[in-house]
């Protein structure tokens, strides 16, 4: 018999961390869950202590990958080998910190039928597990959430573990979904295009904020890491817009725009990268944020003085370009 939910845990040299997001998941007042753990060739006693768990709750499996296929990769696999009628995530380093989390969840989606995703508020931690302020939080009420508010949540206030998604609307999805950065954003997205998106207000899950050997903390060191990153944007821009209606792109346009400038505000790129860059992402930009781009490409000295780079001035600056929406 199929469990009520599958949980997709993602692991890569995490042994300091997934003890604690596999406790989370098993102090869920919800038991009717299988529990796929994708450990993606970890180097470090990370399959030791998924072992460990899975010998004592017959249900985690875990799944060793016989070399490192990516996080993507890993993800994708684990959802095609969801058996659960509904299917969540939290990563190896994220913790649930509500026990009610998936049993409320369940229950809004049980009862709406037309409900594909559920989401729900969070708070932030260090890699000791130290909670750091302010909260993940879209609104201070439990409601349902359009598809233009999910659009425009593209700055990391939707924690990747807090999602529940219903199986037939992700096995739904385009294969390409997954042959793209962000696949958290695009399941957001296109989760919301295919059905109703209920979000729970009350914080039930911890996201770590670029843990040691994490995608984020791979991209904030590696200046070539973020290039490409940067470079890949417009692909995957292009794939959400071709995914959603026409009417849809000037919401798309204003979400990715901050991630666009942030490229060109950023010390950690060169100017020839930038110049590189400038003619591919200026038609995707508002005219005052095309100024802002040229600007900071042809005028580095700008971004080496500090300003930019650590941010003092970007606020205005969004505040400015978003009035222009």
């Amino acid at each position: 018999m199929a469990p009520a939910v599958t949980v997709c845990v993602t692991c890569y040299n995490q042994e300091a961390l997934i003890g604690q997001c596999l406790d989370g998941i098993l102090a869920q007042d919800l038991e009717d869950l299988e529990i796929l753990v994708g450990d993606d060739f970890s180097t470090d006693r990370s399959i030791e202590i998924i072992q460990d768990y899975a010998s004592r709750d017959a249900r985690i499996l875990l799944i060793r990958r016989p070399n490192n296929l990516g996080f993507i990769a890993n993800e994708e696999d684990l959802f095609r080998r969801a058996r659960g009628n509904f299917v969540a995530i939290c990563e190896g380093d994220d913790i649930w910190t509500d026990p009610h989390k998936l049993s409320r969840q369940l229950a809004i989606m049980s009862a709406r039928p037309d409900v594909s995703l559920c989401i729900s508020a969070g708070t932030k931690i260090d890699d000791d597990g130290n909670t750091l302020p302010g909260v993940l939080c879209i609104s201070n009420v439990s409601r349902e959430l359009s598809l233009p508010e999910l659009i425009g949540e593209i700055g990391g206030r939707v924690p990747t573990a807090s999602l529940l998604m219903r199986r037939t609307a992700l096995e739904a999805l385009p294969d390409d979904i997954y042959r793209h950065v962000g696949i958290d954003y695009s399941l957001q997205v296109l989760l919301g295009m295919y059905g109703k998106v209920w979000y729970d207000a009350c914080p039930s899950v911890a996201y770590r904020v670029s843990s040691r050997g994490s995608w984020t903390e791979e991209l904030a060191e590696s200046s070539s890491k973020y290039l490409q990153h940067h470079e890949a944007l417009r692909s995957y821009q292009d794939f959400l817009q071709r995914q959603l209606s026409p009417t849809l792109e000037r919401e798309l346009r204003k979400a990715f725009e901050p991630l666009i400038l942030g490229f060109y505000m950023s010390s950690r790129i060169s100017p020839a990268d930038k110049r590189r860059n400038l003619p591919d992402d200026v038609p995707r930009l508002k005219r005052p944020a095309q100024i802002v781009a040229t600007l900071l490409t042809r005028a580095p000295f700008v971004v080496s003085a500090g300003a930019f780079a650590r941010r003092r001035a970007w606020q205005p600056v969004r505040q400015l370009l978003s009035s222009r929406w």
